[in-house]
């Protein structure tokens, strides 16, 4: 469902013309590639904050006949540096870090043990990296640009909170993955 409804927002795009896209939290690649490849008429940025997962996501892109640029520093920070010089985005996506500290140690072994500490760890809450995405992004989306962020199961209504009482947003929706739990949350800047 999640899958079908990601793929008709990113469709409806096709119509129209210099779409870009900020992936933020980029990892490998996969969440930016992916869209580049689904709209084809979309430009797209992917940033991390780890030098190793850009170089992944570099080689990735090349793999896949993907065109894409590449961003490496802490969130938004690097947008603001040349060659980037503070761009705006009909579109940002993220998967950032969601996980509790606290729940980290009881993660299957395959996650833990396989994925670096920085791609996973969220703080207390697991909801830091939403705050630092939700306060910023006004200033990389375009006007009514919109805001997709990849959420831990159980925390669609806390986001959906942070949200309005941002006031920088429309109303959040949450989309759910084909389990039926909630995974992501949708938004429009104002």
């Amino acid at each position: 469902k999640l899958e079908a409804e990601n793929q008709g927002f990113f469709k409806r795009m096709r119509g129209k013309s210099d779409i870009s896209v900020l992936d933020m939290c980029c990892g490998s690649g996969a969440v930016g590639i992916s869209l580049a490849k689904i709209c084809g008429n979309i430009d797209v940025v992917g940033s991390d904050i780890s030098p190793e997962a850009i170089a992944i996501a570099k080689e990735n892109a090349k793999a896949l006949r993907v065109d894409m640029k590449f961003a490496c520093g802490d969130m938004f920070k690097p947008l603001d540096e040349k060659p980037f010089n503070t761009p705006r985005f009909d579109v940002i996506v993220s998967n950032p870090p969601y996980i509790r500290t606290s729940i980290i140690p009881m993660l299957q072994e395959e996650v833990k043990f396989h994925e670096p500490m920085q791609a996973l760890d969220g703080g207390k809450d697991g909801l830091d990296y939403y705050e630092t995405i939700l306060w910023q992004a006004p200033f990389y989306l375009k006007p009514e640009g919109w805001l997709l962020m990849e959420i831990g199961y159980d925390q669609g209504e806390d986001l959906k909170r942070m949200i309005r009482a941002n006031k920088k947003y429309y109303m959040p929706e949450i989309l759910q993955d084909l389990p039926g739990k909630d995974r992501v949350v949708k938004t429009q800047l104002k």
